[in-house]
């Protein structure tokens, strides 16, 4: 029994760090930013061209 609760507690800890980190990824795909504490984790970008098409009129594109 022990073992058991061993894995499944080992699961439940790399459950948490994955939901976590999809959920940083979600908030640096969205241009939104990410601020906890006062403290800024991820800036807020307005524009990522790897994540859209361009478009050619914009001053965004290179």
């Amino acid at each position: 029994m022990g073992k058991l609760a061993r894995v499944a507690h080992s699961v439940f800890y790399l459950l948490l760090f994955a939901i976590l980190a999809l959920a940083l990824f979600r908030a640096y795909g969205s241009g939104k930013g990410r601020e906890q504490w006062g403290i800024n984790i991820l800036p807020m970008v307005f524009f990522r061209e790897w994540l859209a098409r361009c478009d050619p009129k914009s001053k965004f594109c290179r």
